[in-house]
């Protein structure tokens, strides 16, 4: 039975309050997942006892959790008054961790359930293996009767005439076993996979102990059915957007899916939770910091002052309970069957289930480690570290302070060179620096990483809400989860660079008609059900329009020329013109229009020597002089020829030698 000691009681209201409290099962129920942590919510059911306050123990939290984050919250479903009096907070170690007994008393009923059916099956594929093995030895044989001894008689011919019956009779009954028999392995297969997930679950609890955690426990006030939940954050999470977008040609359309890749290593698992996955920065800051006065100044006279010095005094032992016998303790015998039940090979006992009444709670004394000097039992105290070295500075202050009360030399006193470079290695280092606001000459700030979930949001608070509930299991990797779904209107374009590439590019426009922004993200783009690569899709605030490579079309391929003549002009100093007449063909080999937009350039002015003057474009080309690109957007009908030409001229001095740099 259990033991209560007086440190497990405390006072509440009009009495006392015992520390046995009855522990609940609170699955996971929602998430909230940020770039490096989550928000986790549990939620249990309960029925309150009216005016008696109800002493509740939850499930055992990892050690990853933020302890200062933990929440717990009571509604009441009638509506009335449900009230959270007490929340306590307490870290163990592995070895207090204790057994959730439910659970445990919960899978250990289960896998002595599995454990007799698979005995059964077992049973039944023995006796059907028998049978088999019979059946098999009733065909008829000829086997003794081929040589004849001499001065026997000849052996009795034997008649073929119920072979027949014997053989067909032997085959349905052969069938008949062996089908029964493959009936038995598929239900113990079935079964060995329950059992397995069963043993896998109970493992990850016995590893979750092994590695304790946070342990919660509430007292809650009021009556009726009542829903508590516990929520907190817990760091190892994190989640990254992702896009398949599919261009439909038939229709002019784009099916643009946004899915979260989430993974999470907190060491628990998110069974069947409803999982929202947000761009925000959780706020980290709990105190709005304040300035200080700040003076700067010379210290005129040293005035020696005597410094306290502080002792260490360790914490007081706990006062150690009452050991109690290990080979009684109910709560031992039940970590020992778990522990046994968690083998992988099945085990096909059928004994009494005794553990049903192992008592919940039951406190185990702590085991002394020490013995003092009348060999009673006391608890081993870590040694306090030792303090840190004090500055450089009030080291030289204190040998000048005792030099002058002494009155000895103060070179004797004084630390060497090597010392006081050894001390200042120690020390934090004195930097002396004009004093400013504004950054040093040469500061960059650091560039942020495109990958990265606040860069890709550009500065906005996304919140995205999973499609359906779903699984994220602890160390399992990432898991791509729903969460929008949008058509958007495209036009389907030709994107030709005849001086960059020999093909044509398919492009399409698409433009964010939604209320919201769109992350940026890498997409996996497909034409049709074919897949047409990668592409980095930037952040789309509403109403933007963005451009999506979708491959090569090999079908149009545009000729590029290139024709120069150069000319002398000028009658005191000589300057060479040379004119460039660039044509691109293009060629339609469809049977339908083609949107296209060529795009084409002429150098830029790079030296004072030099002048480049656009001269035609021809058809009519947009020309944006900052970076002299030529861009024409026709429409090639079916079957046709578009030529494209520009022309410009370069003038510089007779014999002026040319270099091209990029920017």
């Amino acid at each position: 039975m259990s033991r209560l000691s007086l440190s497990s009681l405390f006072v509440f209201g009009m009495g006392w309050l015992p520390s046995a409290a009855l522990a609940m099962d609170a699955p996971v129920t929602a998430v909230t997942v940020y770039s490096d942590r989550a928000r986790v919510t549990r939620t249990a059911k309960l029925s309150l006892q009216g005016a008696q306050p109800m002493r509740v123990e939850l499930p055992l939290l990892p050690s990853r959790v933020n302890p200062s984050s933990i929440r717990v919250d009571v509604h009441s479903a009638r509506g009335d008054d449900a009230s959270v009096q007490r929340v306590e907070v307490a870290y163990v170690d592995a070895s207090e961790a204790k057994l959730p007994t439910q659970e445990v008393v919960k899978l250990l009923e289960e896998l002595d359930a599995l454990d007799d059916q698979l005995a059964t099956l077992q049973a039944e594929q023995s006796a059907y293996a028998a049978q088999l093995r019979l059946v098999g030895r009733v065909l008829p044989s000829a086997s003794g009767l081929a040589h004849n001894q001499p001065g026997q008689p000849s052996p009795p011919k034997l008649n073929p005439s119920g072979w027949g019956a014997v053989f067909a009779w032997t085959q349905q009954q052969y069938e008949k076993l062996q089908g029964k028999s493959r009936q038995l392995s598929e239900k113990q297969r079935q079964l060995q996979l329950q059992r397995k997930t069963i043993v896998e679950k109970g493992q990850k609890l016995g590893g979750l102990l092994r590695q304790g955690g946070h342990r919660v426990t509430a007292v809650l006030l009021g009556s009726g059915t009542a829903s508590v939940e516990l929520s907190y954050e817990v760091f190892g999470a994190r989640w990254r957007p992702s896009y398949d977008l599919q261009l439909i040609p038939d229709k002019n359309r784009v099916e643009l899916s946004l899915a979260g890749l989430v993974s999470q290593e907190s060491g628990e698992d998110w069974t069947d939770a409803k999982l929202t996955l947000s761009t925000a920065v959780p706020a980290t800051a709990t105190q709005i910091p304040k300035l200080l006065t700040w003076k700067l100044g010379e210290r005129e006279r040293f005035i020696p002052t005597p410094q306290p010095q502080r002792e260490q005094v360790p914490p007081a032992p706990p006062v150690p309970a009452v050991p109690m016998s290990l080979e009684h303790d109910p709560m031992e015998s039940l970590r020992r069957r778990f522990s046994s039940k968690m083998a992988v090979a099945p085990q096909t006992s059928s004994s009494g289930k005794d553990y049903k009444k192992a008592e919940v709670e039951v406190e185990m004394a702590p085991v002394s480690t020490m013995d003092d000097a009348d060999g009673s039992p006391m608890d081993r105290v870590a040694p306090s570290p030792p303090p840190p070295p004090p500055p450089l500075e009030e080291r030289v202050t204190a040998v000048v302070s005792e030099s002058i009360q002494t009155g000895a030399s103060l070179s004797a006193g004084m630390p060497s060179r090597m010392q006081l470079q050894r001390s200042m290695s120690v020390a934090k280092p004195v930097v002396l620096a004009s004093v400013g606001l504004s950054p040093p000459p040469g500061y960059r700030p650091p560039a942020q990483s495109a990958a990265l979930l606040a860069s890709a949001s550009g500065g906005y608070d996304m919140v995205f809400s999973a499609a359906a509930s779903d699984t994220v299991k602890s160390g399992q990797g990432e898991r791509r989860v729903a969460l929008l779904s949008r058509s958007f209107p495209v036009e389907v374009h030709r994107k030709i660079l005849p001086a960059l590439a020999p093909e044509a590019f398919l492009v399409a426009d698409i433009k964010n008609q939604g209320p919201d922004p769109l992350p940026s993200a890498q997409a996996q783009l497909f034409v049709g059900t074919d897949p047409a690569g990668v592409a980095q899709l930037s952040l789309m605030a509403p109403g933007e329009v963005i451009s999506l490579p979708l491959g090569l079309d090999h079908a149009i391929r545009p000729a590029r020329n290139v024709a120069v003549t150069t000319v002398e002009k000028g009658i005191i100093s000589k300057d060479e013109v040379s004119e460039y007449t660039v044509t691109t063909e293009i060629v339609n080999p469809y049977r339908v229009p083609v949107r296209a937009r060529i795009s084409d350039q002429v150098p830029l002015v790079g030296d004072k020597n030099v002048e480049i003057k656009l001269i035609q474009t021809e058809p009519a080309a947009q020309f944006d002089e900052k970076t002299g690109v030529l861009e024409w957007r026709p429409q090639i009908a079916p079957g046709t020829k578009l030529v494209t030409k520009f022309v410009y001229s370069l003038r510089r001095p007779k014999g002026y030698r040319l270099g091209q740099a990029q920017y």
